[in-house]
């Protein structure tokens, strides 16, 4: 992985990375190795949202005792790892392996499916729910702070409670994922979903404040509240996706109220 300066993330072949044994590395289009939520909600796997592909693959490399050609075969063909995938290859330059071939859509997978825990899941809602109350009221400091263009100090640190609140939040969310169960059709589904856009929205516009509110010109203190505002907007849409998962997800669960 990279960012503007370098190397953000490195895995090296022959030593442990995460989730992973030390002969082989996966990547993904997710910053999974920082716990990226947006993985959970890929539809293209075979068994749909909340079964994230590289999990499936993980679990398939990890039971294998040695790594071999058919091995690897197997696993890129199991259906929970599959996606809208047109083309792959087994390629070993050193083994004069060179497998190029269309997807084998016919290939048995083990359910990994994961039931819900009405219990787990009323507590990440209500978690969540408690972070983004104190993202809220670290937000309503930062109006007040960052509006002051004589010292930013406050304002910053306003900020970072905010993006820690955020990040707590979205942990909660991420675990709610698992929790709540497979509803990946259900308005439970549907809710979390959007719950999950509304906080990368927030996350967005409060890394940008992050940035814009230590310039202490003109301009940057105009974009610094533009930043502020936008996260604010953003987290109170969360707040609303929080109040309607309690509903629809206990609704889903079959309960009362969660």
């Amino acid at each position: 992985s990279r960012n503007p300066n370098g190397v953000a993330y490195q895995q090296t072949l022959g030593q442990p990375n995460y989730d992973e044994r030390d002969d082989y590395i996966i990547m993904t289009n997710f910053d999974y190795f920082w716990g990226d939520v947006r993985e959970w909600f890929d539809p293209t796997g075979g068994n749909g949202m909340f079964h994230p592909r590289r999990l499936a693959a993980q679990k398939q490399l990890n039971a294998t005792e040695v790594l071999t050609p058919d091995a690897l075969f197997a696993t890129i063909n199991n259906k929970a790892v599959l996606a809208d995938t047109i083309f792959q290859a087994l390629i070993n330059v050193e083994k004069k392996v060179w497998n190029v071939s269309q997807p084998d859509l016919d290939a048995d997978t083990a359910d990994d499916s994961t039931p819900s825990d009405p219990v787990a899941c009323a507590a990440d809602v209500g978690s969540a729910a408690t972070d983004l109350t104190k993202a809220g009221l670290g937000i309503n400091s930062a109006v007040a702070d960052c509006a002051a263009t004589d010292d930013m100090t406050a304002c910053i640190a306003d900020i970072d409670a905010v993006a820690e609140a955020i990040a707590a939040a979205a942990s909660d969310v991420n675990s709610a994922v698992v929790d709540c169960g497979d509803g990946q059709d259900s308005v439970c589904g549907d809710t979390i979903v959007q719950m999950v856009d509304d906080l990368a929205d927030a996350t967005e516009a409060i890394a940008a404040a992050a940035i814009d509110c230590q310039d202490s010109s003109a301009r940057g203190v105009i974009k610094c509240a533009d930043d502020v505002a936008k996260g604010t907007a953003a987290l109170s849409k969360a707040g609303v996706d929080i109040a309607q998962a309690a509903t629809d997800c206990a609704s889903s669960l079959g309960l009362s109220k969660l």
